[in-house]
């Protein structure tokens, strides 16, 4: 077995999964966030009696989305953000996994190799989300890391590794 240099302490072996089971994962996930958050979101507005605008199709929603103000967009965004985070942080914290990563095999695992304490699952979350705002940059890391950890893996000092 290797020892970490620093440390002296063995080194568990990992089985890092590839970017495509993540991706997968990730997919099954979204389904899952959007599926419920959805209707929460629909829920929410129909609570707060909000008048809306006229609603914009197409490539007019898309464009005319990011030239709102900003309490229009975080309100807009809001509810997905926070259910998001309830199901990844929860799960992760609880399991090592979500819906979409028990699927395709996959788990998330501390660097002790247990599941992640729930201050790591948050941070974890977070930096993913702020991993999407640069172009999803800290998604596309994990195709050159060495050790093939998008940026979130680092913040939270997770891996995602295959089941055994």
């Amino acid at each position: 077995m290797t020892t970490c240099p620093a440390c002296h302490q063995d080194l568990l072996a990992v089985d890092v999964a590839p970017w495509p089971h993540r991706v997968a994962a990730a997919a099954i996930d979204l389904a899952c966030v959007g599926l419920t958050a959805g209707p929460l979101h629909l829920g929410v507005r129909a609570l707060l009696d909000r008048d809306d605008p006229p609603v914009a199709t197409g490539l007019d929603a898309v464009l005319s989305f990011g030239a709102q103000d900003l309490t229009t967009i975080l309100f807009e965004c809001l509810p997905l953000l926070i259910f998001a985070g309830l199901y990844y942080g929860l799960f992760v914290s609880l399991t090592g996994r979500t819906p979409g990563m028990s699927a395709v095999g996959i788990r998330v695992v501390a660097t002790d190799g247990r599941v992640p304490h729930p201050i790591a699952a948050a941070v974890r979350y977070v930096a993913s989300v702020m991993g999407l705002m640069p172009a999803t940059l800290g998604f596309w890391w994990l195709l050159v890391d060495v050790d093939r950890r998008a940026m979130h893996d680092h913040a939270s000092r997770t891996y995602v590794v295959r089941d055994s």
